[in-house]
């Protein structure tokens, strides 16, 4: 199997493990997985159909080729989305835990207390890497030379 292909998969199944892995701190209730909820799914089968494309589209052996367009959108589209999302999830949480203590001082000491899990950061560096990935380690084209 080519290099790129075993770097993509690698970089994919990173990105379905992510889930499994903590998405929030949560103190005297401890951690909050991906898995406990349908957005932490939703980003599982789309890293999961980018690992299906690398398998089963195209020839092993040989990279990605660049001039396919229907492969690169395959791997590189789910995988984005899935970042974004996880994006998305960080920016909505910091958004929430700001405004949870306004007007009461409880609140917002809990606030103050609950963290982001390591699960999101894994996502988003994935679903990046994916798309790297592609671009960064592809076939050299073999140049003709005349004599």
């Amino acid at each position: 199997m080519h290099k790129q292909k075993i770097a993509l998969i690698v970089a994919a199944a990173i990105g379905m493990l992510s889930i499994f892995l903590p998405w929030a701190n949560v103190p005297l209730l401890g951690s909050i997985s991906g898995t406990s909820s349908n957005i932490g799914w939703i980003m599982f089968v789309l890293f999961g159909i980018t690992l299906a494309v690398i398998l089963f589209l195209g020839d092993r052996k040989k990279a990605v080729d660049q001039k396919d367009l229907k492969q690169i959108a395959g791997i590189i589209a789910p995988a984005a989305i899935a970042a974004l999302i996880a994006i998305w999830q960080m920016i909505s949480f910091n958004s929430s835990m700001k405004g949870l203590g306004a007007d009461n001082p409880y609140a917002a000491l809990l606030s103050s207390s609950v963290s982001l899990g390591i699960g999101l950061y894994i996502a988003i560096i994935a679903g990046i890497a994916v798309v790297a990935i592609i671009y960064l380690m592809k076939d050299k084209e073999k140049k003709k030379t005349t004599k």
